[in-house]
């Protein structure tokens, strides 16, 4: 086997799956091989470690100029170490979690390679540009100098931690655009293996006993039927991988913060910070983690101090890694200047901020549907109309992103579980104080201001005061009540209110749709997984509400979609989509791009009969999972 810039065609089906397998296990393997972990936070940190690896390979390669040929160098050590972490590999696979997860893996791929195979061109509402900026920044990294002129406008904008991994594996299998959407569709569904591992720990406290472990392939049947996912997978952008390291943080995080594990503590915050160098949608999670540990600490104890210390200078280290060259080749203000939020919050006023960050909070949380907004866009096709209708909701709205129907499953499982251990009657005063000071704001310019921009609509005004009257009520209640909360509940709804609060504070202007898929990914994802943990136990009508909300899922958000980037522009042939759909495809063409979809256009309908079989199967896993109360002791979770 020889590594070239450009493999030949007929080698691509060995050496690009060698090429993803050696770096994202290889040299992780080698790393965990003595750590007294369970095998699937192994499997999940050995991943982490080789992707982080890679990304620095690739920086030190980009920032010294190392030749190409060091690509080939560094593949053939992953090979090596891959060889040599056989054993471990060995072990790993005796772990029945570990084989479950990795054969949901398997077929969590495959279902997104196929949905590849149907897509031409890239749409959805007013979808644009994104899926080319990526190409060209793993592009930029493989091809250009730190000297060029155009550096500081190619890789301050976005971490670009993913874009260097990318270009690794385009010098090494070329540099065709179907062969980097095969590579983002891989690493994106790496997603999958710390959901398995974060999985157990959010099974509800009373059922732990009962129900034993969750099962990976229910989780991965679930993400099969996730709009959200699927649409984020097949897309060449950075935002699962992010997911990956948010998610695997949180679990480790939880583990290490239980048993006062400095390894898992370290790691974990080291995962959140890499995930923070692949998209800014880990910011969020990895602020409110950091915050946390530091509020629990143990400030008198000689040994939390030196749990810090490493915990501090592993993060420190992986946030260096970029953002030390970067502040001496550019300086501090270059770095921030190139940040659209900062750039946004350091022009408004105050009022103005938190004005964008209610707005773009209600629009996040209520459809868009019911609310009384201007057309958003004009096309011809209606199949056209709904697909693009369906993909803003599944995309922007909080509830929608995890299911039509799932979302409210969620939310009220999330009420259910994150409710108060010991309740208590709620004063008369914490109710009254409330509404007098809901209604007070009305009477303050400012705060008026906020809240008809915010709640433009009299219903919708009238319903949003009354929730913020019932959340400080709550506030209240529960201060004077001395209402109890278990720690994991403390923690999950800190997490939940601290990452919604950021992301839509960062976001740097107003959205009429809602602005969920821009750093909310994580929780959408993590409600899927909640759904999939309960599913077994929920009551019979409850689990066919869910079945019909993924079987609209799969119907508007995943075939419908897929169907209509299958389509095709040319001069005798218009399908009358949006217009950014046909400029998408004129882009496409302009850059001489060759889609997955474009090697099976033939056979299009035998593909969307393929999915039809995949979804039956993916259905009848579901239904067969949840009608099963009692799961394996070992099925699909980590082991202790």
């Amino acid at each position: 086997m020889t590594w070239t810039t450009t493999s030949p065609a007929w080698a691509l089906p060995v050496v690009l799956p060698t090429v993803l397998a050696a770096t994202s296990l290889g040299p992780g393997l080698l790393v965990v091989r003595r750590l007294r972990w369970n095998p699937l936070e192994k499997l999940c940190a050995a991943v982490a470690i080789s992707l982080f690896v890679t990304y620095l390979f690739a920086l030190v390669r980009f920032v010294l100029q190392l030749p190409l040929a060091s690509y080939g160098v560094f593949e053939w050590g992953c090979v090596a170490c891959l060889i040599a972490s056989v054993p471990t590999l060995r072990r790993l696979l005796r772990a029945r979690s570990v084989r479950r997860a990795l054969v949901a893996f398997v077929l969590l791929l495959a279902w997104v390679l196929a949905l590849l195979a149907l897509t031409r061109h890239y749409s959805g509402a007013l979808t644009s540009g994104d899926w080319h900026i990526h190409y060209d920044k793993a592009a930029f990294f493989l091809n250009a100098s730190p000297h060029d002129a155009s550096v500081a406008g190619m890789v301050l904008d976005r971490p670009p931690a993913l874009n260097l991994i990318w270009s690794h594996v385009m010098a090494l299998v070329g540099r065709g655009f179907d062969l980097l959407q095969v590579t983002a569709a891989y690493f994106a569904t790496l997603a999958l293996l710390p959901c398995c591992l974060l999985a157990p720990a959010l099974l509800r406290r009373g059922h732990r006993r009962s129900r034993g472990r969750p099962d990976a392939l229910l989780i991965a049947a679930l993400l099969a039927l996730s709009p959200l996912f699927v649409q984020n997978a097949t897309y060449t952008w950075t935002k699962m991988p992010s997911v990956f390291c948010v998610i695997l943080g949180i679990a480790l995080y939880r583990s290490g913060d239980r048993k006062r594990d400095t390894t898992r503590l370290a790691f974990a915050l080291a995962t959140l910070a890499f995930g923070c160098l692949i998209h800014f949608t880990a910011v969020p999670f990895a602020l409110f983690v950091t915050l946390h540990y530091l509020a629990r600490g143990q400030w008198r104890d000689a040994r939390w101090w030196r749990r810090s210390m490493v915990v501090g200078v592993c993060t420190l280290l992986v946030l260096g890694s970029w953002y030390c060259w970067t502040f001496a080749h550019f300086g501090a203000a270059a770095n921030f200047a190139a940040n659209p939020s900062v750039r946004t919050a350091s022009k408004g006023s105050v009022q103005a901020n938190i004005a964008r960050a209610a707005y773009n909070g209600v629009n996040t949380l209520v459809p868009y549907y019911v609310r009384r907004i201007g057309p958003l866009f004009t096309q011809h096709s209606t199949l056209g109309w709904v697909r693009d209708h369906a993909f803003l909701g599944y995309s922007a709205n909080l509830f929608i992103s995890v299911g039509s129907l799932a979302g409210v499953l969620v939310a009220w499982l999330l009420w259910r579980d994150l409710s108060p251990v010991r309740r208590a009657a709620m004063p008369p005063i914490c109710a009254l104080g409330a509404i007098a000071t809901v209604l007070s704001l009305m009477y303050i310019p400012p705060a008026r201001d906020v809240l008809i921009h915010a709640l433009p609509d009299v219903w919708l005004l009238v319903v949003g005061m009354s929730a913020l009257a019932f959340v400080l009520a709550s506030f209240c209640g529960n201060i004077r009540g001395r209402v109890v909360f278990a720690p994991e509940q403390r923690f999950w709804r800190g997490l939940i209110v601290c990452a919604f609060v950021v992301s839509i504070a960062a976001w740097d202007s107003t959205s009429d749709v809602g602005i969920a898929h821009i750093c909310m990914q994580p929780l959408a994802i993590m409600g899927i997984v909640l759904l999939a943990v309960n599913l077994p136990v929920m009551p019979l009508w409850l689990r066919s509400v869910a079945v019909l909300g993924m079987t609209i899922d799969f119907a508007l958000g995943i075939l419908l979609h897929f169907h209509m980037q299958h389509q095709i522009f040319t001069p005798a042939q218009d399908p009358g989509l949006v217009e950014q759909a046909k400029l998408n495809w004129l882009e496409k063409q302009t850059a001489g791009f060759t889609f997955v979809g474009d090697h099976f256009a033939t056979i299009r309908l035998v593909i969307e009969a393929l999915l039809l079989i995949g979804f039956i199967a993916a259905l009848w896993w579901v239904v067969r999972s949840a009608s099963s109360r009692v799961a394996s002791p070992e099925a699909g979770g980590a082991s202790g």
